[in-house]
């Protein structure tokens, strides 16, 4: 089991929290200033696959059950 990042003692439940930190500074939430960007390297690319599982994720939980 993977350990939570972010709460010490925690064991990671998928919540995504820590994806929106800061690659730069992983104490603080990303405040989308691009400073990643702009230093190139590997914060250039993007992966769609896990921006697509992400939505993907995030629209499941926001469906509501019809029952009738």
């Amino acid at each position: 089991m993977r350990k939570c990042i972010l709460e010490k003692g925690k064991i990671c439940d998928d919540c995504g929290k820590c994806d929106s930190m800061c690659d730069l500074d992983p104490s603080k939430a990303c405040d989308n200033c691009c400073k990643c960007i702009e230093n190139g390297g590997e914060y250039l690319t993007l992966d769609l696959v896990e921006y697509a599982n992400r939505k993907r994720k995030a629209l499941h939980g926001k469906r509501k059950i019809n029952n009738e």
